[in-house]
């Protein structure tokens, strides 16, 4: 699967949201790796549209892609990175719980399982996703990849 083109068809599938909060999404070289499309382009779904979804108030969200590649590992590293609201470290393994939310319904829409499925996708791919935050700087999400995976996830 070309990663590349997958975030792409989300990037239109979005097009109205990221004109309606005036957000901009960056994406650098992303690889083309074994796996499942459609759980993939759910996975990408998933962590633009939080991304465009927990931005500081008054401030436009930025969202950056990129990629790298460890031979060692033969692993991919993608990280998806955001000016938006910080997470604490304390609720780092909570966010990836299903129906978990660290904010009203008030406050953000959501069922608060987004996160989860993410999770789910990326150990069905036999990877892991990190999570990291700064106060006033956002969040980063690491999704590690290999490039080949014993068996296409169904």
């Amino acid at each position: 699967m070309d990663l590349g083109l997958i975030v792409s068809a989300v990037k239109e599938d979005f097009e109205r949201k990221i004109k309606k909060c005036n957000g901009t999404i960056h994406v650098g070289n992303l690889p083309t790796l074994e796996g499942n499309h459609s759980q993939l382009q759910v996975l990408f779904q998933n962590m633009i549209s939080n991304s465009l979804k927990y931005h500081q108030h008054n401030v436009a969200p930025v969202v950056n892609l990129t990629s790298s590649y460890s031979k060692e590992t033969e692993t991919w590293s993608i990280k998806v990175a955001d000016n938006g609201i910080r997470i604490e470290e304390k609720y780092f393994e909570r966010i990836f719980k299903p129906f978990e939310r660290l904010h009203g319904r008030n406050a953000y829409e959501g069922t608060g399982i987004g996160l989860a499925i993410c999770k789910k996708i990326v150990q069905r791919h036999h990877g892991s996703i990190q999570v990291s935050s700064v106060p006033e700087k956002g969040t980063t999400f690491k999704i590690f990849l290999p490039q080949k995976q014993p068996t296409i996830p169904t």
